[in-house]
């Protein structure tokens, strides 16, 4: 039996081209989220186009075809980014 995993369709920040990344199964990324990703360049901050969580190794094969990363071994998401919001108090401006 195959172990679960998520692939993770992104794109690179100021790039149009879209990659496939793996991810463990039981991390929770959404479409639209910023992540950390592994290339052969080093980490890239990138954005989440879309996941797929899956054993099946037809579907690894089909997500690789069309991300056209049919022969390049994955790469793994490195995690995601989080916003902080900063709290401020109502007295205080920005002059």
């Amino acid at each position: 039996m195959n172990k679960y995993v998520q692939l993770v369709v992104c794109q690179h920040t100021g790039d149009q081209k879209k990659y496939l990344f793996y991810a463990p199964a039981f991390t929770n990324i959404k479409i639209g989220e910023e992540v950390m990703v592994d290339t052969q360049f080093g980490e890239k901050k990138a954005t989440v186009l879309a996941v797929c969580t899956t054993s099946s190794d037809d579907v690894e094969i089909s997500m690789r075809v069309l991300a056209g990363a049919e022969d390049k071994p994955l790469k793994r998401v490195i995690g995601k980014y989080e916003f902080t919001k900063f709290n401020y108090s109502e007295d205080e401006t920005n002059e």
